[in-house]
């Protein structure tokens, strides 16, 4: 019989790989995407009260992906934020 991971490996290692799978493949479908994406973004604050700045992904394919979440927490919500922070997650 195989034995089964533990739910430390399940949340942790094996989870992270699995993401990082997922979101590579769908990037990589969507680079491919004749028709191109969309980029959008909004703002909001958790029950933490922590800024957050959110990039989503609009394509004809999947229509729309979470693509990144950044805690932007001390930052004014500002284009250079958002253009620092695109830059960033494009890097």
């Amino acid at each position: 019989m195989l034995p089964l991971s533990s739910w430390r490996q399940l949340s942790g290692r094996i989870l992270k790989k699995s993401i990082n799978k997922i979101t590579e493949n769908i990037l990589k479908e969507e680079i491919n995407d004749k028709l191109g994406v969309m980029l959008a973004f909004d703002s909001w604050k958790n029950v933490s009260k922590q800024n957050l700045l959110d990039s989503v992904l609009f394509t004809l394919l999947n229509g729309m992906i979470i693509w990144k979440v950044e805690d932007i927490n001390g930052k004014r919500y500002t284009w250079e934020i958002v253009y620092n922070e695109t830059i960033k997650a494009f890097e």
